[in-house]
């Protein structure tokens, strides 16, 4: 199984997916480390918003198509849009407090590195607007209405 975890110098997690200089790639089996790799990420060049067609589509493409031949994807931080589509490409996506490269790849490859999405499980698995719930939030009552 081929991991991906985005670094911009090799040794730490990179803060944003997006922006990161560079993905190690390893393939692990259980239990071991067969091969790793580092690949080079070059971001899309940033144009004013106004001039973008669709600001997040063009970084978040990039970044999964440079991840295709991947299956599981660690990171310290994700937003929900971009977990989904890239849960739709085919990767496991995980989201780790781990700073370290090589200490992740290792507790993944053991099978000890625990998911820490704080996402909203009520949303995690909805694909398409017709999934959403059909109750909104819950309003709270107003203390001042007597």
């Amino acid at each position: 199984m081929k991991i991906a975890i985005p670094t911009d110098d090799g040794v730490f997690l990179s803060a944003s997916l997006s922006r990161a200089a560079s993905f190690v790639v390893a393939e692990v089996a259980l239990g071991e480390v067969l091969r790793v790799e580092r690949r080079m990420h070059r971001p899309p060049v940033r144009s004013p918003r106004r001039m973008r067609r669709d600001p997040w589509r063009t970084r978040y493409s990039a970044v999964a198509d440079t991840l295709r031949d991947c299956q599981a994807l660690i990171t310290s931080s994700v937003g929900a849009t971009f977990r989904r589509l890239l849960i739709r490409r085919g990767l496991e996506v995980l989201v780790t407090s781990e700073l370290l490269v090589d200490r992740a790849i290792a507790l993944f490859a053991r099978i000890s590195l625990p998911d820490e999405y704080d996402g909203d499980a009520e949303y995690a698995g909805i694909r398409r607007l017709s999934d959403l719930p059909d109750e909104g939030p819950p309003i709270p009552d107003d203390e001042f209405d007597a």
